[in-house]
């Protein structure tokens, strides 16, 4: 697997006028239906990376902001997989929940790359800058 971190505006001058088949791997904090502008941007990047290979996002289940309230998900169809991974979450501002929930969301990674090292062929990592981003890369 090859892994690679970049800013959004390189990966498309990577790829611009060649074609890949590959797996890019979105992993994000937070993904709609959550109202947070990097929950956006990680939706924004998979709808464009799609046209140029085959996308997938995880992410933990939605919390965020604290007290908003998230009605069951649906799978609205798109051209990306968006993947809910099983972690520990923490809505509230508290350093050691938060410091629990990052925890829980890079081995939650960790294992999910370790299932599909063999086809992801790019890593887009936007998580909290705490543990996840660090067990994740380091594993």
């Amino acid at each position: 697997m090859d892994v690679l971190i970049f800013f959004q505006k390189e990966i498309l001058q990577i790829f611009v006028g060649k074609i890949y088949v590959l797996m890019i791997l979105i992993v994000t904090a937070v993904f709609p239906p959550e109202p947070v502008v990097s929950a956006i941007l990680s939706r924004d990047l998979a709808e464009t990376l799609s046209s140029i290979g085959q996308v997938v996002v995880i992410s933990p289940k939605p919390t965020r902001p604290f007290g908003f309230i998230f009605s069951e998900i649906h799978n609205i169809e798109t051209i990306y997989k968006h993947n809910v991974l099983e972690s520990y979450t923490n809505s509230k501002s508290s350093i050691f929940g938060r410091i629990a929930e990052s925890y829980s969301f890079g081995k939650s990674t960790t294992a999910y790359i370790s299932d599909y090292h063999d086809v992801i062929k790019v890593v887009y990592v936007n998580t909290w800058p705490l543990l996840t981003a660090t067990i994740t890369i380091t594993n």
